[in-house]
């Protein structure tokens, strides 16, 4: 069974959930040495938002921030919230200071996903961010108790992989997302003044992102989908 983006996809979650189904071993996406097919990666984003949801507290309508350069976590990440429902609010790994602070704090985040260098940008600002809770870092290689100083001790500091494995199931018990959900908060460049959060719902996610997953992977099946 060929995968067909239609009316019926109409979230990320969905799209990968359908993908998964038709063509489970087909190769979805490859960052360096490690690869996920359509299965695989439904199996890892699954276990990444039940460990969010247990381990972390992320529930549907949280705010995630990512501030993590390209890596097979971060596209696991970009599923799992989609999956759990949460608002992901990708920002540009090139911000420092006030402009980070500003975006962390405008779209007030709760959790924000880093990678190493993006722990070390946010480590000055740590204190500025009110409704911060939590941070999961990804790839460190330093004990995540060494990444937690006193300065920052009411936020929760995670390994990547320790959120992974956290949840005891990876079945799912969180409510499947609405397409007309707000899915994911994209920041402009901010060029006349301060940036502008842009809210996308979860059907706009789907068309502009998952679809293109698809697109690239199943070509012929995936052509005739209009992105709305």
């Amino acid at each position: 069974m060929a995968f067909r983006l239609d009316e019926s996809v109409a979230t990320v979650s969905a799209a990968l959930a359908a993908a998964g189904e038709a063509e489970p071993d087909r190769l979805l996406v490859r960052v360096g040495h490690g690869a996920h097919t359509y299965a695989s990666m439904l199996a890892a984003a699954h276990e990444l938002a039940a460990g969010l949801a247990v381990a972390v507290g992320v529930e549907p309508g949280s705010r995630v921030a990512v501030l993590s350069r390209s890596s097979l976590e971060s596209v696991e990440l970009f599923f799992a919230l989609a999956s759990l429902g949460a608002i992901n609010v990708p920002l540009n790994i090139f911000l420092k200071g006030e402009f980070l602070r500003y975006q962390l704090d405008d779209c007030r985040a709760e959790t924000l996903v880093v990678d190493r260098e993006g722990y070390d940008t946010v480590l000055p600002i740590l204190g500025t961010l009110p409704s911060l809770r939590h941070i999961v870092v990804i790839g460190s290689e330093a004990p995540i108790v060494d990444l937690k100083p006193s300065a920052t001790a009411s936020i929760a500091v995670f390994g990547y992989d320790e959120v992974k494995q956290s949840a005891a199931t990876t079945t799912r018990w969180w409510p499947v997302p609405a397409a007309t959900d707000i899915a994911a908060i994209m920041y402009t460049s901010g060029t006349t003044g301060m940036p502008k959060g842009c809210a996308r719902s979860g059907r706009r996610n789907s068309r502009r992102s998952a679809a293109r997953c698809c697109r690239r992977c199943c070509p012929a099946t995936a052509r005739s989908a209009p992105m709305k």
